[in-house]
């Protein structure tokens, strides 16, 4: 699959999780575009809409949601409950997410993804959850960490290095820093977006499930935009 240089607003597309160790794809979440610029890019998902995950034996991690025996297969499943937004500055280790009520579309709330950066495909874009994320209140004023005993886990089996933990901790500073500053994207009314009433549910492409190889170049450049002194740049939960 060769990478598309931009994609079109209300285009359908695929964020996928992947393991470049392993060359495979772990999770998979249709979205639609909403922007692809190169400084912004922001995807919306609601209820109903197809993701895709690995299929096997679970049981892992503190709360026993965890694959611990892939079989090799993925099952389909449908986004519930709320309708969300992700909003990605390309360089970037997280991406923030905002979350409304599919029925009252009531504002629920900011999560930040703490993620490899993104690579644009042919489909879509390719990162990895590195299960560290930060819950954040709908009006800014508190926030708290979320699934770090689940990090532990992972780095207690093997599944991440005690070093990769601090750096998505680090990551994850950056962003409260942010946060507290009120930086983007925590400084425009993204509560306040709505979607295109038109937009239906994206079709998974058959590619989704083929693993793409970064370029070298793309490491290179985001490496040296984004060094580890410098703002964040390294980075969905169960897959």
């Amino acid at each position: 699959m060769r990478a598309v240089a931009s994609f079109s607003r209300g285009e359908g597309i695929v964020w996928r999780s992947v393991s470049r160790r392993l060359r495979e794809v772990h999770a998979v979440l249709a979205f639609t575009v909403v922007t692809d610029k190169p400084d912004l890019i922001t995807l919306f998902i609601k209820p109903g809409w197809p993701t895709m995950r690995r299929t096997g034996i679970r049981g892992g991690g503190p709360r026993g949601r965890m694959l611990v025996k892939p079989d090799g297969g993925h099952e389909l499943r449908e986004w519930v409950e709320n309708e969300a937004l992700a909003v990605y500055r390309p360089g970037d280790a997280h991406s923030v997410w905002l979350y409304w009520g599919a029925i009252d579309h009531d504002f629920r709330g900011w999560y930040v993804n703490l993620e490899e950066p993104w690579h644009r495909t042919a489909i879509g874009f390719d990162s990895r959850d590195n299960l560290l994320d930060i819950v954040i209140a709908p009006d800014l004023s508190s926030w708290q960490w979320k699934d770090e005993d689940e990090l532990a886990w992972a780095v207690e089996t093997g599944r991440h290095r005690s070093d990769e933990a601090a750096t998505f901790r680090v990551e994850g500073e950056r962003v409260i820093q942010r946060l507290r500053r009120r930086e983007p994207p925590f400084d425009q009314p993204w509560p306040d977006w709505r979607p295109d009433p038109a937009w239906s549910a994206p079709v998974l492409p058959p590619a989704w499930k083929d693993y793409v190889q970064a370029r070298l170049t793309e490491t290179r450049l985001r490496a040296s935009r984004y060094p580890l002194t410098d703002r964040g740049r390294r980075g969905r939960g169960a897959q």
